[in-house]
Formats: C-alpha cells, structure tokens, sequence
C-alpha cells in the first residue's frame, strides 16, 4: 500500500494545529483568507440569474466547496465567452477563477476547512441535537394536549347538551330558540299571579301581625304590590299607578326574526346624514375652527372696555351658596296619563304588566322576601 495511502488518526482539535506543523498550511494564513473574503464579496454584486446560484449565496459563508460548485455552473452559463483557446472572456468567470486560485495558494481552502470541521462538530452538531430533543418534547407534549382537548371538547359538548335540555332547548339555534320563550312568558307571568292568590291568608296574618306589633294600621303600606296582585291579578303598570286600569293599552309585542343569527346587509345604508359639512365651511360659518367649545366663544374682560373709558360694573360681592328648599317637587306630582281617542292610555314602561315591568317584579319580589321571613323569626 501507498504511503501515502495509511490512514492517520488526528485529534479534531488538533487537526488545524496539525495541518500548521506538517507545513501543509501557513501558520498566517488568516491573513491571506481576508483578500479571498474581500474577492467574494465583489464578485457576488454582478451574478446570473440562476436559482442554485442564489441559494448559494443565500448561506451566511461562503467557502471554498461554494466557489468551486459556482465555478461548474458558470461553466454552462457562460460557455458562449469561451475562445477557442479554452479561456473565458467573461469577467465573473475571471473573478471566481481568480478566487479558486487565491484559495488553492498555500492549501488556505485546507486550514478553512478544518477551522468549519472542528467548529461544526464541536458547537453546531450538538446544538442541533438539543433542538432535535427540544423538538421531539414539545411534539409529544402537544400530542398530549390534543387528546387532552378532545376529552374536553367531548365533556364540554356533553355538559352544553346537559344544559340545553335542562332548559328546554336543542341548542342548535340558541339565539333564536330563547327568543321564542317570549310566548311562553305572558302565559307564566299569570300563572304566578293566580298562585299569589294562595298566599291571601299568609298576607293577612302578617298585616295583622305588623298592626299588633307597631300599634297602628299597616294596611296601606303593608305588602302593596303582593296586594296588588293577589286582588286584581297580573294587570298593567299603569293600574298599579293609578289605580284605574287604561282604556288603550299601547304594547309593542317583540317579533323575533326570521333569522336572527344573519346581520342585515341594508344596515350600512342606515347612517347618520350630517348634511354638507363642506358646503357651510365655504360659507364662512366657521365657528367650530374659531372656537374649540363650538358655539361657546371666549371672551376677555379687556375686550368689554367701552370706547369712553367707563368699565362694565361686575360686583364684588360674593354668591350666596346657603338656599334652602322647602321641597323637592316631585312627591307632589299625580299620576301622569294621557287621554287618547278611547280614553286613557297606557304606553310604554306602563303598558307591560306588574311582572313584566322590571321595577315593579323587583318590588314583588321583595315582598314575596318580607312576608316569608316571619317564618324564619
């Protein structure tokens, strides 16, 4: 076997020390390696468009392999400079010939090479690795979360159905489905009200407990709106304020969409017509750029000096904060209705009954609390 042929086992970290020793590469030829980077980088400004050729270049260094692979492609793309001596007239042929030659010089390609060897073992491969692993846990983690939020996503769906049944809904249109327990609700409203009824002798006894109690008759103000409807039932707000039922009640039942889930395409049309804003600034009405309180203009006392000299009298005194009332005005006021072509009418907060109406439901409520809690004492 050749001698040159043996195998020779180096040290990785010794192998660029070992090519310097041998003399095979110059222990300066970092040096050297500057002019071939400035070369690179002036050739690499005037490039065909070659897709490998990019992708070539797309790499943050290029090395020796690099300019060698550029030089076989340059080969095919400038083959029409070729002279029939067997040389290029092309400049980029010359400049990436001329950067071969400079690397082949003292075997600085060999050093640079061992230099990327050493520092792609030693550094790149193991952090590649630990990506590798990095990688691989976070792939089995969301594998996990995936099943994790299919059980979910199944318990949840469970639960939602759970739910929809419970009130009585298919939970395929929940929007529209609530919405059509408005039908229900006036049938329910008087329900509760005939079932007041059965509280007659609870609300007696709790009234005669109150007169016994404070000495003195509570049967104006004990429970009125339980009162209320356990006599005359579910009737509108306008009767529980004033006493009379209406004549005209004016309702606006909800009508519920034929689809309530889609958005109407005609709601961009409905917009605000602010009329030609441009047209009054032409016209000279420019009190909003004059003044940045709109109509509001400031003035200053100097400006209300008349002509001959005399000044506006302001006062000195002082404003009198202390102003007593007697009254606010409002525990005064009747019960306000309108008289329409029938009569009375009721519209509005008035025209829905006792539990429709919100304030007045809250008030029954609370009743409803106060004559329970006697059993609670």
């Amino acid at each position: 076997m050749n001698e040159q042929e043996i195998p020779i086992d180096i040290h990785l970290n010794k192998l660029l020390d070992w090519l310097i020793s041998r003399r095979i590469c110059p222990h300066d030829w970092q040096k050297n390696i500057i002019t071939v980077r400035k070369n690179i980088n002036n050739a690499i400004q005037d490039m065909p468009a070659v897709d490998e050729i990019a992708n070539l270049l797309a790499g943050t260094y290029i090395n020796y392999f690099h300019c060698r692979r550029i030089v076989e492609i340059l080969k095919e793309t400038e083959s029409s400079s070729k002279n029939i001596f067997g040389q290029y007239s092309s400049q980029r042929m010359k400049d990436w010939l001329e950067i071969i030659k400079l690397y082949e010089k003292d075997n600085i390609y060999l050093a640079e090479a061992a230099q990327l060897l050493v520092r792609n073992i030693v550094y790149e491969l193991p952090s590649l690795k630990k990506q590798i692993v990095k990688c691989k846990n976070i792939q089995e983690e969301s594998i996990q979360k995936e099943a994790d939020y299919v059980k979910r996503e199944k318990s949840m769906r469970e639960n939602y159905l759970a739910s929809c049944q419970q009130i009585g809904i298919e939970g395929k249109n929940i929007k529209k489905e609530l919405l059509s327990f408005l039908d229900e609700l006036p049938g329910f409203l008087n329900a509760v009200a005939s079932s007041a009824k059965d509280l007659t002798s609870i609300q007696n006894f709790y009234e005669s407990f109150l007169n016994f109690t404070l000495k003195k008759d509570m049967h104006s103000d004990c429970l009125p709106l339980l009162k209320h409807v356990i006599e005359k039932g579910n009737t509108t707000t306008f009767e529980w304020r004033t006493g009379e039922p209406p004549e005209v009640v004016e309702g606006t039942t909800p009508v519920i969409p034929l689809d309530v889930d889609c958005a109407s395409t005609e709601a961009a049309d409905d917009q605000i017509d602010f009329g030609d804003l441009v047209a009054n600034s032409e016209s000279g009405d420019d009190r909003s750029s004059s003044s940045p309180n709109g109509d509001f203009v400031h003035v200053d006392r100097e400006e209300c000096k008349p002509e001959n000299g005399d000044q506006i009298d302001f006062g000195d005194s002082d404003i009198n904060w202390d102003i007593s009332v007697e009254t606010s005005g409002t525990n005064d006021i009747p019960p306000v209705f309108e008289e329409g072509e029938g009569g009375k009418v009721a519209r509005g907060a008035d025209a829905l009954s006792v539990l429709e109406n919100e304030t007045t439901r809250n008030s029954f409520y609370c009743d409803l609390l106060e004559v329970f809690s006697i059993f609670y004492l």
